[in-house]
């Protein structure tokens, strides 16, 4: 099952993709408006949280929505809702009653963040979806725009995206595990990130994934028409204290400068907004592109040959054409060698 945020007032949708080849729009609740959603399974059931700006976090049951007995259901909460499945559980679920508008939320285990803009952060308990519990709120820095939280065994982390057109470009992280508590939560901050580039636009979005355990997050925006290196980074948050940006920085025009408009070698309308890690490969939606990028790691090359020959006897005589088998690690982009002691071959 997926559910879609909309924009142009369509509100959320939600497909029955169990058949990949013929998908189902099963649901609709019309008339908002947003830009991310976040899907979760509780107690069997899965469920999806959605950012309806003004109207707040909308909570649905994703499991009676693929269950409907027919597709095509409209609701229009909270003044219509009419869908149900055939055990009468109604898709729509009900509101968390944040203190203003949401744009950005993410959610990890039993709890979800929300981005307010100026007002700050909200946390929230959501293993009970009926019986929302706000268990934390602050105020970082600036304007705040996307989050992402994620675990990492008892501990609980939070990135926060600082609104910026110009550099620095902040995203601090927290360290928000009080959340599991009873009493009072107050995060703490352990590290800002500092990101720079030339471009006139604000890091928007923060993605969590994890690639072979290891937990990243990808920064994004929504510049369609600048140039420029890079305007997006993909962290290695293994240490929240120390994120480490793993682009490569080999291309004299930027590993991601490559597909900008702004650039020569770009394309109309790329706005790299979210990615995420399925396995090696990085997986990004940039509005003009969705394209896919393999993890090849951040260690140096080794060098590593063998060398053979065509003669019988395995040995080697002079004049006879020998191969080399490149037999390196760590993705070399460039050979060269030198012939001892004198230099011949070239």
């Amino acid at each position: 099952v997926v559910a879609v945020a909309c924009i142009s007032n369509n509100g959320l949708l939600v497909f029955d993709t169990r058949n990949k080849q013929f998908p189902r729009l099963m649901y609709q609740d019309d008339s908002k408006e947003g830009t991310q959603v976040w899907a979760t399974t509780y107690n069997n059931t899965a469920y999806a949280f959605f950012a309806a700006t003004d109207q707040r976090v909308l909570i649905y049951n994703l499991t009676a929505a693929q269950n409907l007995a027919a597709t095509g259901c409209l609701d229009n909460s909270p003044t219509s809702i009419l869908c149900k499945d055939p055990q009468n559980n109604r898709v729509y679920v009900g509101k968390i009653s944040t203190q203003s508008g949401a744009a950005y939320l993410h959610g990890a285990g039993d709890h979800l963040a929300i981005s307010q803009g100026f007002l700050g952060i909200e946390i929230w308990r959501v293993n009970d979806p009926a019986n929302p519990l706000r268990v934390a709120k602050f105020t970082p820095p600036g304007i705040s725009a996307g989050v992402a939280l994620w675990q990492d065994g008892p501990k609980h982390y939070l990135a926060v995206v600082q609104v910026a057109n110009v550099s620095p470009h902040n995203v601090n992280i927290y360290d928000v595990s009080c959340i599991t508590g009873t009493g009072t939560c107050t995060p703490t901050l352990v590290k800002t990130f500092v990101a720079t580039y030339d471009a006139p636009s604000t890091i928007l979005f923060v993605t969590f994934s994890r690639r072979s355990g290891t937990p990243y997050l990808y920064l994004g925006n929504e510049d369609q028409f600048s140039g420029g290196p890079q305007r997006e980074f993909l962290l290695d948050v293994t240490d929240p204290t120390a994120p480490v940006d793993v682009t490569p920085h080999v291309h004299t025009g930027g590993y991601w400068g490559w597909y900008y408009a702004g650039n020569s070698t770009g394309f109309n309308w790329v706005m790299p907004r979210t990615a995420k890690f399925h396995g090696n490969h990085l997986y990004r939606a940039a509005f003009s592109l969705f394209d896919i990028h393999e993890f090849r790691g951040n260690v140096p090359p080794a060098a590593s040959f063998s060398v053979g020959t065509q003669s019988p006897d395995g040995r080697f005589y002079s004049g006879d054409p020998i191969t080399f088998t490149d037999h390196s690690t760590g993705f070399p982009t460039s050979w060269t060698w030198t012939f001892l002691p004198d230099g011949t071959p070239p």
